[in-house]
């Protein structure tokens, strides 16, 4: 049995085995990947076309969780940038995984006949962009935090950066301010618009009308309207 693989936006990497005793095209989900099984290599473009086709049976298939989106993949074609920096991913006469940080561009160094497609790849990539957009955000972060809330007369006791993925900041009542290292994703306008939130809620520790008056008061009145546009992302590589 032969195997090879290709990367799908909606279900991420996808196994075509080759058997030749197979008498039709086959998807199964395996170990929570779509694998496609198909007689001979010359049916692998009708093979795709039948995954194609097959779509609703796949999403049926396959727990929502393993897709992924298409924007969380990464290949040299990748455009991915950070509000400090921007990713370039080179194949290259190399025999190990090399990086460097230079004039604001993130340059990643693979093995030349590495496949991409695989979920170590992707991995390597996404923790290698994780470690770099944490040391990005604890000097960007705290700084744009500090400047807010000397502008706006706040008053907090710490600011930590954390690997948060299931929000984008949060405020104790002890004015302890937490923030998401993946806030280093977003657009500059969302970035601040999650810091005010949170110094609002130095004064006003709910998301009643008080609070909103509060944060419009500070966001030109966009606050519900920014609220939308972030509902957009997600704090995750």
């Amino acid at each position: 049995m032969a195997s090879e693989f290709f990367h799908d936006d909606e279900f991420g990497e996808v196994e075509i085995r080759y058997v030749a005793s197979a008498r039709k095209y086959i998807l199964r989900c395996i170990k929570g990947k779509v694998v496609l099984t198909l007689p001979r290599k010359r049916d692998r473009e009708l093979g795709i076309q039948f995954l194609n086709d097959s779509r609703d049976f796949c999403r049926n298939m396959l727990p929502k969780s393993k897709r992924i989106d298409s924007e969380s993949f990464f290949d040299e074609n990748t455009k991915w940038k950070s509000l400090t920096f921007s990713l370039k991913i080179i194949p290259y006469d190399c025999s190990k995984y090399t990086y460097n940080l230079k004039d604001g561009v993130l340059n990643f160094y693979y093995p030349q006949g590495v496949n991409v497609c695989t979920e170590k790849f992707q991995s390597i990539v996404k923790k290698l962009l994780t470690n770099v957009l944490l040391c990005e955000a604890k000097i960007f972060l705290p700084a744009r935090l500090k400047m807010w809330a000397e502008k706006y007369g706040f008053k907090y006791n710490s600011c930590v950066i954390k690997n948060i993925s299931s929000r984008w900041g949060s405020c104790s009542s002890k004015k302890n301010i937490n923030l998401s290292l993946f806030l280093m994703k977003l657009p500059i306008e969302l970035v601040d618009y999650v810091l005010l939130h949170e110094l609002c809620h130095l004064k006003e520790m709910n998301h009643g009308p008080q609070f909103w008056d509060l944060l419009d008061s500070f966001t030109e009145g966009k606050a519900k309207n920014l609220r939308a546009r972030l509902k957009k992302y997600s704090p995750v590589v």
